[in-house]
């Protein structure tokens, strides 16, 4: 008896992982994780809380994955105010480990400290944290570029 329990048990979680695993590649494929601005109306001190904790977390995706849901919604969603978490992205940009989680605090507090240079971040689609990343890094040095060659953003 116990021993068809746990074999019923096993087969029933290979069936799971199987269907998980072949729904994966399929089915998500093209799914935008960050897309266009939404109309969510919520508490935001429970955001701020939660995504507070995950900064916390001993987990590299975790921290990794909030920082880019915060950058998100400081540029995407303005009725969700993150902004009692800039302390927090700040700290994590000088101390945290490893340096991937530095960059991306880093990339996240340049968006705190000025949005509206990163609006057009909420006009795109992104499918995770990465591509989020590398378009807030494009949009960095395309204003860059502006500043210091004013003659060739104006197509001159």
């Amino acid at each position: 008896m116990k021993s068809t329990a746990l074999f019923l048990a096993g087969a029933m979680m290979l069936t799971m992982a199987s269907t998980a695993v072949a729904q994966s590649a399929k089915e998500t494929a093209g799914h935008k994780t960050y897309t266009v601005p939404c109309n969510w109306k919520g508490d935001s001190g429970m955001i701020v809380k939660r995504y507070r904790e995950c900064l916390q977390s001993d987990n590299q995706g975790v921290v990794e994955a909030a920082l880019a849901h915060i950058l998100w919604m400081r540029v995407a969603v303005p009725c969700v105010d993150v902004t009692p978490l800039k302390a927090d992205v700040e700290r994590l940009s000088i101390e945290g480990a490893p340096a991937s989680i530095r960059l991306r605090a880093y990339l996240t507090a340049m968006v705190f400290e000025n949005p509206q240079e990163f609006k057009g971040i909420a006009q795109r689609e992104f499918e995770g944290p990465n591509e989020l990343f590398a378009g807030v890094t494009q949009q960095m040095y395309a204003a860059d570029s502006a500043d210091r060659y004013p003659a060739m953003a104006d197509g001159q």
